[in-house]
């Protein structure tokens, strides 16, 4: 058995998330910057993904650890 959970079966297309247009329009990462501001920090981000939250929020000044299940 597979102990990654299936994600393997994506780590081939994982590269091109980002530039899919669902997911380069989400507005979600200014949320999650600004939600880092309220809190003060340091942030925990699970499920990092391609880093996208993770780079713009460390970008703004804090410091955040980033954990996935995928390589």
């Amino acid at each position: 058995m597979d102990s990654s959970g299936g994600t393997q079966a994506y780590a081939f297309i994982a590269d091109l998330y980002d530039h899919v247009v669902p997911y380069r329009e989400r507005p979600d990462v200014d949320f999650y910057v600004e939600a880092a501001k309220l809190s003060g920090g340091p942030v925990l981000e699970l499920g990092y993904g391609t880093e996208r939250v993770l780079i713009a929020t460390a970008r703004e000044g804090f410091e955040i650890v980033g954990l996935d299940v995928s390589p």
